[in-house]
């Protein structure tokens, strides 16, 4: 007799989820906000959010589902209950202490690959992979790959091309079981924490951020590369590949307001941002944040400002546009350029000052926060 499987697959730990709870006690909830047109703020319990049915239980070949991968899950997300994440969550802890980077590597790698938004992109190469094979006379015999030729064996071919939703969410499942072969190279990466004095950071359906100056995804080993995961409303883990950065170090807001942070972790999101103070906050933050980066991009450019009205009513193209759109469908829309400077400290968002021109707004790159060092080991 089959035991009982699990139906209600989190892909956003609900353990991970009560540092951002809005309202405590036995169901918890949480402020939930969708880019869709109708989703909006909403005080939701956290077991109704980021869930699917049967992510990770796909059918087997005996035709019952498996959770194998889901328990597994489930063990890893007892550490969002242990003593050294409350406080990671609220704290300080040395980020250079290798127990803690290796949970920390693997809960950031197991978070970025079990998204649903991962398994689509196993299904979209997955087909396309049958598509272009197909199109041949006959299956090749060898690949070569980074100038290393290799056999291929064609045997298992008709069965791999036949795989429907379900045998691939079964490979998908093997891929999320193998996160921690990823975490090994998470953990060659310069670790920091961007903190608040009070509550601000937000997270999403989505909240392992990978950014790039060239917008596109370019490898975790990219020196360029940085990889953002909201631990709390105050803590905000980073790594990079920077040389000479310091390791573990702790950086201060020198203003309070997290909205470049919050920008990229919103952009990310599938559908849903997640925090724990209203919604409407946070998108007051983001209009100002984005009407401090198209000012400072047309002073850049020598373009004269014009009045708000007359702006939002006749640009035609370009980020500005882009926003105007947005925000008259009731979601805003931002982008961010390369090149941004540390801030000043006086209250202001003064991230823009490496702007040259306003090509640079196009598509996302991270800009560096106004965050000044808090410790340093």
């Amino acid at each position: 007799m089959q035991t009982q499987t699990t139906k209600h697959c989190h892909w956003v730990p609900q353990s991970y989820l009560k540092a951002f709870a809005a309202q405590g006690g036995k169901r918890p909830k949480i402020w939930r906000f969708g880019k869709t047109r109708g989703n909006g703020a909403e005080l939701k319990r956290i077991e109704k959010v980021a869930v699917e049915f049967h992510l990770y239980a796909p059918i087997g070949p005996d035709g019952f589902r498996d959770d194998a991968v889901e328990r597994k899950l489930a063990e890893l997300e007892k550490w969002f209950g242990h003593a050294v994440w409350h406080r990671l969550c609220h704290g300080v802890v040395d980020l250079t202490w290798e127990p803690l980077r290796k949970m920390l590597a693997l809960v950031v790698a197991t978070t970025w690959v079990r998204n649903p938004i991962q398994f689509e992109t196993w299904k979209q190469t997955h087909r396309l992979f049958v598509d272009q094979l197909s199109a041949y006379d006959s299956l090749p015999t060898h690949l070569t790959i980074g100038g290393v030729r290799r056999a291929l064996d064609p045997s298992d071919w008709p069965t791999f091309s036949a795989d429907g939703e379900e045998e691939m969410k079964a490979a998908w499942n093997d891929y999320v079981a193998a996160a921690g072969d990823i975490a090994p190279r998470l953990l060659k990466m310069c670790f920091s924490m961007l903190t608040l004095d009070r509550p601000g950071f937000i997270t999403s359906d989505n909240p392992v951020t990978i950014t790039h100056p060239s917008g596109t995804f370019r490898g975790i080993g990219d020196p360029d590369t940085i990889i953002s995961f909201p631990i709390s409303p105050t803590r905000t883990l980073m790594l990079d590949n920077r040389v000479g950065e310091v390791d573990g170090g702790y950086y201060v807001s020198e203003n309070g307001i997290p909205a470049v942070e919050n920008m990229a972790v919103w952009r990310n999101a599938i559908e849903h941002m997640f925090c724990s103070r209203h919604p409407d906050a946070v998108l007051a933050e983001f209009l100002v944040a984005d009407g401090e980066i198209r000012s400072r991009c047309s002073a850049r450019c020598g373009k004269r400002r014009e009045p708000e009205a007359r702006r939002t009513t006749t640009v035609r193209s370009g980020p500005a546009a882009k926003f105007a759109r947005a925000r008259a469908n009731g979601v805003p829309t931002l982008t961010s350029a390369p090149g941004a400077q540390r801030g000043s400290g006086k209250g202001r968002l003064r991230l823009f000052d490496g702007l040259t021109s306003c090509s640079q707004l196009k598509g996302y790159s991270w800009l560096k926060p106004s965050f000044a060092p808090l410790l340093r080991p």
